[in-house]
């Protein structure tokens, strides 16, 4: 037996692979877009989003912050002033040697 393939969905229903399906939360790494009403992928530098730009992020991946713009960028490490000593890494940053 054999399945109609979906081109449209009534209201709180979205198509995921050619069915319609209730409408939840977007599964990870997408989100619903309205027009289209389907699941979209986000853009490779989020984890989580609202929408397809690098500016629709809303969780990141490990080592990126989300700064206030919904961009993704990579942390930075602030070193501290050691004056003559090394620093060496830790989990939070960098110590310096005593």
């Amino acid at each position: 037996m054999g399945y109609t393939i979906c081109t449209s969905c009534v209201d709180k229903y979205v198509i995921i692979d050619n069915l319609c399906v209730p409408r939840a939360n977007p599964p990870s790494g997408t989100f619903y877009n309205a027009q289209t009403q389907r699941y979209e992928s986000c853009n490779i530098s989020c984890v989580e989003c609202i929408g397809p730009k690098t500016t629709d992020c809303t969780l990141c991946k490990t080592g990126q912050e989300l700064k206030a713009t919904g961009e993704c960028v990579k942390k930075e490490i602030i070193l501290p002033d050691c004056g003559d000593r090394r620093a060496y890494p830790t989990l939070n940053g960098c110590k310096c040697y005593s």
